[in-house]
């Protein structure tokens, strides 16, 4: 349903005005499905040192404590307590390309050491190169600019490469409530995994806002509204005030519905017959999705070392 704008999207990431467009499959698992500087002020903080919490509590834990959570780089982060009573922290946006680039500035180890799965991984840098502009998947020139983009998502990165960064910054990806990897196939229990737990308000809700969906509270491609002929683009994280959670600490968290898809460490290995490959999900939908695919329950599987205009990341830690 998105092919009428994907050569659209194609031509303006060429030109540096809008992400590459890719397919997705959304709320399930596909072979191949993979749609997928600081932040908004007071949401992402600034690259390199953790910001200043948003207007609204959930940020830096209970007032007056010092949250286990505070003072990483990257995003702010917004603490949760998961049903199990276990604390963990969630980046209040996806990491954005002036975040990474700080990232790739100081990075001191060498990409392929940053997990056991990712020894094949042979650099950090985006993947942005030249595309032929009908080519409906891709990452073109025009979609990795952090010096003119600083707040844009940070996209064109494979899944190692959003392991290496939370790495760095003292966080992981995304994955189990509890610590370690989560599984690809658990991906919508709440009581497992900790991107699903915080988008959906600990397992509440359909979409970050609520049960329904609402059309222009997200980044995402909004069919039934007047302008529905313009087409979606990358915007700064946090940009789309009424895209959060309910109530604190999920009113800190921003961006889970649409947007870019969002890397988690919640994977499978899959057999073909040339040998296994790692497949891991990208969630919650992006920019070009309709509303089916932008509820927390819309996921993509894909392997590790796939790049997208269309897929970022957040980070996760948990409170000790």
């Amino acid at each position: 349903m998105k092919k009428p704008v994907l050569l659209l999207a194609a031509f303006l990431c060429l030109v540096g005005t809008a992400g590459c467009p890719a397919e997705d499959t959304p709320g399930a698992v596909s072979e191949d499905a993979g749609v997928g500087g600081a932040g908004a002020a007071g949401l992402a903080g600034s690259a390199g040192t953790a910001g200043s919490a948003p207007a609204e509590g959930g940020v830096g834990g209970a007032a007056g404590a010092i949250s286990p959570c505070s003072g990483l780089p990257g995003p702010a982060m917004a603490e949760v307590v998961a049903s199990s009573n276990v604390r963990y922290c969630v980046d209040s946006t996806e990491v954005t390309q002036a975040q990474y680039d700080e990232f790739l500035k100081h990075v001191s180890w060498a990409a392929g050491t940053e997990d056991a799965r990712c020894g094949a991984n042979g650099s950090y840098a985006p993947d942005v190169h030249l595309i032929d502009p009908y080519e409906p998947k891709g990452c073109g020139l025009g979609c990795w600019t952090p010096d003119l983009t600083p707040n844009h998502p940070a996209v064109c990165i494979d899944w190692c490469d959003a392991v290496a960064y939370c790495k760095w910054a003292g966080k992981r990806l995304c994955g189990k409530i509890g610590g370690g990897e989560g599984a690809l196939a658990a991906v919508n229990d709440p009581s497992t995994s900790q991107w699903h737990y915080a988008c959906t308000n600990g397992g509440a809700t359909v979409f970050p806002y609520g049960p329904t969906y609402v059309d222009g509270a997200c980044n995402a491609f909004s069919p039934d509204l007047p302008d529905a002929d313009v087409i979606g683009s990358a915007q700064d994280v946090g940009s789309f005030p009424q895209c959060k959670g309910t109530g604190s600490p999920y009113s800190s968290i921003f961006d889970m519905s649409g947007s870019v898809e969002e890397w988690t460490d919640e994977c499978e290995w899959t057999k073909t017959p040339n040998g296994e490959y790692l497949r891991c999900a990208s969630r919650g939908g992006d920019y070009l999705a309709l509303p089916q695919q932008v509820a927390c329950t819309s996921h993509a599987g894909s392997g590790t070392g796939m790049t997208d205009a269309l897929i970022g990341f957040r980070c996760c830690k948990e409170a000790e």
